[in-house]
């Protein structure tokens, strides 16, 4: 067995390797080809191009969904219903207002709101 512990790319050659024993001698001739471990191979280059290709449908598809949900909001604002007495905005301090309060509601029935803007 023949081992390498430390190979550069000017260790690439073909090398000799002859065997004597009693019975006769062999001898065989071998190419060595020494690749950098650290270059890209083409295999890896495509899986780089379609997780990237993924991601970027990914992050496409969540900048529509903000957009469509920025327009949402804004075409659908909000209402709450206040539940401040009707003619307080008349009074001339708070202790009156509250002393005054005809309630939540007009006497026509209808609802006060407030609009977020």
């Amino acid at each position: 067995m023949l081992r390498f512990e430390a190979l550069n790319k000017s260790d690439a050659g073909v090398y000799l390797c002859t065997a004597n024993n009693d019975v006769g001698q062999e001898q065989s001739q071998y190419t060595l080809l020494v690749q950098d471990s650290t270059a890209m191979s083409a295999a890896s280059g495509v899986d780089h191009a379609v997780i990237g290709g993924v991601v970027a449908v990914i992050v496409f598809i969540l900048l529509c969904l903000l957009i469509v949900l920025g327009r949402y909001l804004i075409r659908h604002k909000g209402t709450y219903l206040t539940h401040e007495a009707k003619g307080s905005d008349d009074a001339p301090d708070a202790d009156t207002a509250i002393i005054n309060a005809e309630g939540g509601l007009g006497q026509s029935g209808e609802e006060k709101k407030e609009y977020f803007i």
